[in-house]
């Protein structure tokens, strides 16, 4: 039996040319301001 997924689109992965998988994953139904919150903090992080 095969499970339903109502929201297959839901997760996008976000690809980078420096790893062969994909270092994010973006939840396309969480808030704008919280994803922005979230980049702002992996720049932070990373310099």
């Amino acid at each position: 039996m095969t499970t339903l997924n109502p929201f297959p689109d839901r997760y996008r992965s976000i690809n980078s040319s420096v790893t062969d998988s994909s270092p994010l994953v973006i939840d396309t139904e969480a808030n704008p301001q919280d994803i922005l919150e979230a980049a702002l903090q992996r720049v932070r992080a990373a310099s």
